[in-house]
Formats: C-alpha cells, structure tokens, sequence
C-alpha cells in the first residue's frame, strides 16, 4: 500500500514510580479525518522505543512517490526530548516536508533548526487536510511565518474546527491494542469556566458548545466494542462534567449501550456539590478514576484563582460520590504550591488533611508556573497580567516555556523544593486513582482487585510483571511495523 501521510508519535509509557500506558489520541483522530477524504496514512506508534536504525527502516518501506509528508507529534515530548537530529536525517534522506504538531509544537518556533517544513499547534482536523492539499494540489494554505518557520495557530487563528458534533476515532487491526486497553475518547471540546491558572485552549466556551451528537457518539462506542472489545476509556474532557444537559445526555448513550464501559476523566468538585444529582449520573455511567482539579484549600487563594466554593463544600461531594460508589471512584486531587496569598504553613495543613481523609485516594503537587508568551496564544490569566495576582516576574527563565517569579509568600525555585520534598513525603500514602486506573488497567492489573488485596496502593503494584507487559505492548506494535509495512 502506497501512504499519502506517515504519522511517527510516542505514547506515555511510564509514570513517575511505575509503568502505565496511554495512547495518545490526536494521530487516530486525524488518520480518520484524512482518510474519510481518500488518503491513505500509517501511524508508527511507541517511537521512543525504535532506534534511529529501526525508524529508517520502517519509513525505508513505507515511504513512496505518492508520500506527500511526514508528520511527528509532539504531545508527550519536550523539545530536549526529541531528537531533532534524527528528523533532520529523516528529512534529509526522503526529501519530503516534515510537519510537527501537538501539544509541543509552539516550543520549537525559537528553536534554530530549519528543517521542519510547518508547525501546527492546536486541535488540527481541519489543519491536516490543508497541508495535504497543499501538498498534493498546491492549494493556498494559510499560516504564519515566524523565525523563519510555517506556524499554523489553530486554537485561534486558522483552521479552526467550530463544529465538533462529530469526533470519531477508526481504530483498527494494524494498531496492535488488545481489549483491556484504555481507549482516548472525545466527548466535547474546551471548558465553561476560565480559572485564572489555566492556559487549556477554548476556555470560556458557552455552555452547550463543542459537544459530541449522541448518534455519533454511540456508534463509535458500539464500534468499538464489536471490532476490537474495547470497553476501557479516558474522556478527554477539559472538564467531563461541565453541565447536566451534557451529564444527562451521556448517560443516556451509555445507558443505551447492550455492554457496561468504565473511564477516567477530569472532574470538577465544586460542580458535583451544585449539581447532586450528577453524583449518580457518573457512577451509574462507569466512571472509574476522577482527577479534581482542586488546586488549593486556602480560601483567599482559591478566590484569587477563580474558585469561589467554600472547599468544604467540595470536599463534601466527593465524599459522597466516594461512598455512593462503594468505592468503586477512585479519587485524585491536583493541588499547587505558590498560588496568591497562601503561605506555607496552609499547604502544610493541606498535607496533613489528605493524608487523613479516607475518601482521598491520592494527590498530586505541582508548582505554579508563570508561562512565558508564546505563539500559541494559550496562557492563563495570571501568566497574561501576574503583577494582578501578587507575581513579580524575575527575568531569569526557568525553562523555555516559564519564568521565575516571587510573591509575598514564596518565589518559583521555593515553589519547586517544596513540591519536590511534599511529593517525597506522600509517597507512601499514594493509592492508585485518577488517570492512573486506566494507565495500569491497560496493563493488565484490576484496579478494583489491586484495593481489595492490597488496599490499592501504589506501593503494593507488581512492577516487574507490569514493565513486562508493557515491553511486550510495545514490542508488539514495533514487530508488526517492522515486518508488515503494508498494513
């Protein structure tokens, strides 16, 4: 088989203590939008486990005349993570444009290699089939050109995708997933709300906008389920419970469906404690490992930040989902070190809660991070005006994409030791929750046997039987693109 687009990505294969895998959504997704016009596209998955060697070789045998480009995505990479040589060498040895998308991409506007032919950053259905005509039509394509490179804004600028009532992803044989892996799935797009910290694209969308048809929604999971016995799903949701008409809505889908699904998906708190009634809605729908972005229990903080709820009201409301599921959710708060106004001694008291609360599975620190101004367009109300919420910017940048900063409680490298020394002391208590279900699921481990044996913690998990079956994931997909190039 002759292919128009060879996709080359990676996909999140380990965790901080232990193995997990995540299959990224974003090459399936646009393998089916190129594909329902006439293209043919192969995805090489796993690229962190091919050598130079092996890559070479797989695109030696897929790559032809009817090539029209490569494409790599750069979602679970950081620029120093990939390696910029070896698609240099690629674009050097096939002489075909090399196109970088993702969640990454921005970051290599600055950068001075010149060999990547166009950057897109942002959601890029619509993106792709232009830079295929492009290529295979010489149709105009739209972009700007900044250091000297094609970048693409999709998130705000071109191409963007206003109609998402259908999102559908076509997995097939080739992909090499067996059944009990957890599947990415899109039921909206963006958020309702706009925290101040946060720089997700399509923030602040109406309340109804960017949501998935039922029919559509329905026969991708029916699809699913009968070509490869998928039951196993992430919702990629900025926030999965943004509304009841979209609660309601989805229920009524999965209620439909003639097989139970699980999934994991962020959740907001504060939503679950003003709309009770999704608390069964989630349950009786499967959901699994719930993520709070919680952030802080420090009131003025929490009101800086663009959530008003009391967090004992909150707090409240997982607990109840945690009990009205038997303890079937599996919970997991992300929280920050540095936001305005909350000083260590509160954070500290935030520990000490979680480490007694029962209903808490587990939890996450991160440090607040200021964003350095980039071309996407996506950063957060505090990295556009920080000095609004008590941050003074040092010009020292702390990494490509952040700044240091100080405030009256702390400054960023503060904000660093102290994420690293919490996340050091909480080890111990850390069960397995939130996004993680689906990660170690996918490798073949019961969640819900994991807490019954062994009360579900992350200390107790069969590494080496998990690193195993994740190589031979892995392996798998990689035989199969080394030995079956025509699919």
């Amino acid at each position: 088989m002759d292919y128009h687009i060879i996709l080359i990505t990676g996909s999140y294969a380990t965790g901080i203590n232990y193995p997990q895998l995540f299959i990224p959504i974003g090459p399936y997704r646009l393998r089916t939008e190129l594909e329902a016009i006439g293209y043919k596209v192969k995805i090489i998955e796993h690229y962190q486990s091919l050598t130079s060697d092996e890559l070479k070789s797989c695109l030696d045998n897929l790559v032809s005349k009817k090539t029209l480009w490569i494409g790599f995505s750069s979602t679970f990479f950081n620029p120093s993570e990939i390696n910029l040589d070896l698609l240099q060498s690629i674009k050097n040895r096939y002489k075909i444009p090399i196109i970088v998308g993702g969640a990454n991409a921005h970051k290599l506007i600055q950068h001075p290699e010149n060999f990547i032919d166009i950057l897109v950053g942002g959601y890029a259905d619509n993106a792709v089939k232009a830079i295929t005509e492009y290529y295979d039509k010489n149709t105009p394509i739209n972009f700007d050109l900044i250091n000297n490179k094609k970048w693409i804004d999709t998130n705000y600028k071109y191409y963007k995708k206003e109609n998402v009532s259908m999102l559908p992803v076509i997995w097939k044989k080739e992909d090499c997933l067996p059944s009990n892996i957890t599947i990415p799935i899109e039921i909206a797009r963006g958020c309702i709300f706009k925290c101040a910290f946060c720089s997700y694209p399509l923030n602040g969308k109406k309340k109804f906008d960017y949501i998935r048809e039922k029919k559509d929604l329905r026969n991708e999971f029916l699809r699913n389920y009968e070509d490869h016995g998928f039951t196993s799903y992430a919702f990629m949701d900025d926030t999965f419970n943004d509304s009841m008409y979209k609660m309601e809505a989805v229920h009524d889908v999965i209620s439909s469906l003639p097989f139970k699904i699980k999934f994991d998906a962020y959740i907001k708190p504060e939503l679950l404690s003003s709309w009770p009634d999704s608390i069964n809605l989630l349950i009786e729908m499967g959901l699994r490992g719930s993520l709070f972005g919680v952030e802080s229990f420090h009131a003025g903080a929490r009101t800086k930040i663009g959530k008003g709820q009391a967090i004992e009201k909150s707090l409240e409301a997982v607990k109840i989902l945690k009990e009205k599921s038997k303890g079937k959710v599996k919970t997991k708060f992300s929280l920050q070190v540095g936001l305005p106004g909350e000083p260590i001694k509160s954070i500290l008291k935030t520990q000490e809660f979680l480490r007694s609360a029962s209903y808490i599975d587990a939890w996450q620190w991160f440090p607040t991070g200021i964003e350095k101004p980039f071309q996407s367009g996506s950063l957060s109300l505090m990295s556009k005006n920080p000095e609004k919420y008590g941050y003074k910017i040092i010009q020292i940048q702390n990494d490509e994409s952040h700044y240091s900063w100080e405030s009256d409680t702390m400054d960023f490298e503060l904000a660093q030791r102290l994420k690293f020394k919490l996340t050091e002391e909480d080890r111990p208590f850390q069960k397995v929750a939130g996004w993680a279900c689906g990660g170690i699921e996918s490798l073949g481990i019961s969640v819900d046997n994991h807490y019954k044996y062994h009360d579900g913690l992350v200390s107790k998990l069969p590494i080496i039987q998990m690193a195993k079956a994740k190589s031979t994931l892995i392996l798998n997909h990689k035989n199969y693109n080394l030995s079956n190039y025509n699919g």
